[in-house]
């Protein structure tokens, strides 16, 4: 399992920063369009806007697997070593349920975004859409990584909590 999640890591990250160079060169054209009209295209904002999006639902899972997490860190610090690892377990329960939830509803949204167009790519709308379900697919194997390790049952390189 382990394997599993550092390669999935390594694409997350990798697409991770794919999407956040292609949002800041659409953002950067789009500002440079707006005094030379002859390089502006409409689509720039709608392909930035879903390279936002994307960026969004990645760098949550990459925060479940890093265990990055800006309240985990600040409670975490007011307990003993028991007392971390219950809420360990806690937090990420809370973040596997949340995942299935999201995971649902981002499937709904996936087969919503299949049948509509966007106006400006004309591209499907699912290319953004999907990235919900997969955003949720991959806190959801985090987590699953997370509660084994701080059950014993796994041993991972990343600190629990």
């Amino acid at each position: 399992m382990l394997y599993l999640t550092k390669l999935l890591e390594k694409v997350s990250l990798a697409f991770l920063a794919l999407f956040v160079a292609v949002m800041m060169a659409m953002v950067f054209l789009s500002v440079i369009g707006r005094f030379w009209p002859i390089i502006y295209f409409p689509w720039y904002q709608e392909v930035s806007t879903g390279c936002f999006i994307w960026v969004g639902f990645l760098g949550a899972s990459i925060g479940v697997k890093q265990g990055g997490h800006f309240l985990v860190d600040v409670v975490s610090k007011r307990f003993k070593k028991t007392g971390k690892k219950y809420l360990s377990l806690m937090v990420y329960l809370l973040v596997l349920i949340v995942s299935v939830i999201m995971l649902r509803i981002g499937y709904d949204f996936t087969k919503l975004g299949m049948m509509t167009i966007s106006p400006l790519t004309k591209l499907p709308s699912t290319w953004i859409y999907i990235s919900v379900p997969i955003g949720a697919s991959l806190s959801l194997i985090y987590s699953i990584e997370k509660i084994l390790a701080v059950l014993g049952i796994l041993d991972t390189d990343y600190e629990i909590i």
